[in-house]
């Protein structure tokens, strides 16, 4: 052990106490600098940087981070105050400019003073779980096997609760357990926090159930049309056969299409409606204060109590909001199948199209092949344009 050397290269940029100089460190510096010595979180550094560089690209009043003063940041702020920024895009500014004060070593300097955010907390729209199954139903392209893998990306988001779209992201297949009897899990990892990850147990209809929407189904049936060789991502990208990217998800899928069927509706809906469902759903358990939390993610209890208020403004008594999510309720207690509806089958691994009249009849199962996800897209924005 005493031949090992150990080689430790020095930060051109880093002095004690482990500041940086600002005119000659770079935003890889402040990186480092914000990973290592602020332990922040991956996600967090990169969206501050993000800012910093159109701080720094402004073309009225750009802000210098070579020869940093607080009166220019103040001055850049209050010129995007009155071209009416919000609260919060002044308040995520403050916090990346922080960021940079920190690395700088800079303790002194005065704080920029936000206006007051209004609290929109307990003012929330959800919709009801009928317009959840519409939303889980629509045919938005026309093809049957695209409008499935929509609809299921529409599946996880409301059964579930994550947080979009970064948590849906970064959700891999090995993420849902499903070959546990009567214990089925999934996993989400938290980004935001050092990658925290909390495993959610869910029911036995939303995980395995075979006639109608359920995590089985979308793994066995319809993600293999799409997934390339080798990919791990859950929720699949039909252009690339990968992974979804942020701003893909957020407005060429979710945005676009979930609009069509209710035109109040943003990607954090599904959160907000997963959560109050589930407090409608264990509404007569003492502990429900305490799943939710955990089913959430939440670290403080004052975040979770809101869903507790929704649950009681939006509960109408007529039961559990996800099963009339996944089934009408004027379809319950008989079989109201229209003849040419589509089911998934039991037995086999691919969505059969229901016979009428003869039984022998078969129709062949069409693979989605000479369409392209771009082409349909470019098609049904012109039609409904």
């Amino acid at each position: 052990m005493w031949g090992l050397r150990y080689e430790v290269k020095p930060q051109r940029s880093f002095n004690p106490p482990f500041t940086l100089d600002p005119s000659i460190s770079t935003f890889e510096d402040i990186c480092n600098h914000a990973l290592t010595r602020q332990n922040m979180a991956t996600s967090t550094v990169n969206q501050y940087l993000k800012l910093a560089r159109l701080m720094k690209i402004d073309p009225c009043v750009p802000v210098d981070f070579k020869h940093p003063t607080w009166e220019r940041f103040f001055t850049y702020m209050d010129y995007i105050k009155t071209h009416d920024a919000s609260p919060h895009a002044l308040k995520n500014r403050r916090k990346a400019w922080h960021m940079f004060c920190r690395a700088w070593g800079i303790k002194d300097w005065p704080t920029y003073a936000l206006p007051t955010i209004p609290d929109h907390s307990f003012d929330i729209l959800i919709p009801t779980p009928e317009t959840v199954y519409d939303l889980l139903h629509h045919h938005y392209v026309g093809d049957k096997y695209l409008d499935r893998l929509i609809q299921y990306t529409f599946f996880t988001g409301f059964m579930v609760g994550m947080r979009p779209e970064k948590e849906m992201l970064i959700l891999d297949v090995d993420d849902v357990v499903l070959d546990d009897y009567d214990n089925y899990t999934i996993t989400i990892h938290e980004p935001k926090k050092h990658d925290n990850a909390r495993t959610l147990r869910i029911e036995e209809n939303i995980a395995v159930s075979s006639t109608r929407k359920s995590f089985k189904n979308y793994v066995d049936t319809i993600r293999p049309r799409f997934a390339a060789r080798g990919e791990d991502a859950l929720l699949i990208n039909p252009e690339t056969g990968g992974r979804w990217n942020e701003d893909n998800l957020r407005h060429r899928l979710l945005n676009e299409y979930g609009k069509r069927v209710w035109g109040r509706f943003y990607p954090y809906i599904m959160r907000h409606w997963a959560l109050t469902a589930r407090c409608i759903e264990w509404q007569a358990d003492n502990t429900v204060l305490a799943r939710v939390q955990h089913w959430a993610g939440h670290k403080k209890l004052e975040q979770t109590l809101r869903y507790l208020s929704l649950a009681s403004l939006y509960n109408s008594g007529k039961g559990s909001w996800l099963s009339r999510a996944l089934k009408r309720s004027d379809r319950i207690g008989g079989s109201h199948d229209a003849p040419d509806k589509e089911r998934i089958s039991k037995n086999k691994p691919l969505f059969v199209p229901s016979t009428s009249g003869n039984k022998s009849e078969s129709r062949q199962v069409r693979y989605f092949s000479s369409i392209t996800w771009s082409s349909l897209y470019r098609c049904t924005f012109h039609r409904n344009n």
